[in-house]
């Protein structure tokens, strides 16, 4: 992440594009890019790159999901299971085979302001979250939890106690 963060830097910085960071840095132009895209993650999923508990080629099959709430759920994923590179990447591809005919099919589709809201309450609770909304201005916002100790964090992030 540290090196993601100085090639960013260096293009922000110096006006350098990927092309020039590469030839500086002695890389090729698709290493700087697979780089910078790290940050495009979720920042729980970069903090976990940080720290050594997910690896590079974790958060690279990571990368390719289109969804906060998907990337979330598959990071939750790794760490509950123990998954190896390969498995993630397996397990991405599964995703989307058994989404691929869903997209097919008529499906109400949400505002895009409303799916950026939905990437963001994923982001900030670390799970997948799911809004739906009417046309009359209602709706309802569903939080996935995948264990109570989980529960548990969602409801103090909400400052919600249990008496």
């Amino acid at each position: 992440m540290e090196i993601a963060l100085s090639y960013k830097r260096m293009m922000e910085e110096l006006n350098y594009t990927q092309e020039q960071v590469a030839e500086r840095m002695g890389k090729e132009r698709s290493t700087v890019a697979n780089y910078i895209r790290l940050l495009k993650l979720p920042p729980d999923i970069q903090v976990a790159v940080r720290s050594n508990q997910l690896s590079m080629g974790h958060a690279r099959a990571l990368i390719n999901v289109d969804t906060v709430d998907k990337q979330l759920y598959l990071y939750n994923e790794i760490k509950a299971k123990g998954l190896s590179v390969r498995q993630t990447e397996e397990l991405v591809r599964k995703l989307y085979k058994e989404n691929a005919p869903v997209k097919n099919s008529v499906k109400p589709t949400i505002p895009e302001a409303f799916k950026r809201i939905e990437d963001n309450l994923a982001s900030h609770f670390s799970t997948r979250v799911k809004l739906n909304h009417n046309k009359k201005g209602e709706g309802s916002i569903s939080i996935e939890y995948y264990s109570l100790q989980e529960l548990n964090k969602l409801l103090d992030q909400l400052g919600v106690s249990v008496n």
